[in-house]
């Protein structure tokens, strides 16, 4: 969070600003990143087959953080 906090400073530094005004704070939801495998073996004839296998999946949420400010200038 600091660090989204300092880029705001930084870009409102940018435009004049000696201020900044937070207006929101929080986590935003990114997606997921996962991986998966697996096997399996099928046994069968003409007739039908039947398969037998096993998978394993693992995935993570991705959440970053964020601000949002408005840059103010304040007469001294």
């Amino acid at each position: 969070m600091q660090d989204s906090i300092t880029r705001l400073k930084r870009e409102a530094a940018k435009v004049g600003a000696n201020g900044l005004i937070l207006s929101w704070t929080g986590s935003i939801y990114g997606g997921t990143v996962g991986y998966s495998f697996g096997s399996a073996t099928a046994y069968g004839n003409a007739y039908g087959a039947t398969a037998f296998g096993s998978s394993t999946a693992i995935s993570s949420p991705i959440y970053y953080q964020c601000a949002k400010g408005t840059a103010i200038y304040v007469q001294p």
